[in-house]
């Protein structure tokens, strides 16, 4: 059997690079994020675990505008916070989430 050399189909493309706008939020953020996990040390969500020692920002309501407003955002977590992302739907009903503007379909 004849092997031929691998040949790439498709082209990779960069990616787009930060705004400055982007970046500058990005550098409040995480300045916010240690913070706000130094005020919330356990998890708040609490529906995999047993109030186990919070790691990450949760956003609530998404990022997007919502990306520097600390009323979305809930320490969690890993296990939670994957929960959370997985079970939108669930999570909203549950009160742990806030609606998206329907953006809450499960995976």
């Amino acid at each position: 059997m004849k092997r031929t050399a691998f040949k790439r189909k498709a082209t990779w493309k960069r990616l787009a690079p930060m705004s400055e706008r982007r970046k500058s939020e990005a550098r409040e953020y995480k300045k916010r994020r240690a913070l706000f996990l130094q005020a919330h040390p356990i998890c708040t969500i609490r529906k995999l675990c047993n109030g186990a020692r919070s790691r990450v920002v949760c956003h609530l309501k998404g990022r997007g505008i919502y990306f520097l407003d600390e009323s979305t955002w809930g320490a969690g977590c890993w296990i939670c916070e994957w929960w959370l992302t997985n079970h939108a739907t669930q999570a909203i009903a549950e009160g742990l989430a806030m609606d998206r503007i329907g953006k809450t379909k499960d995976k």
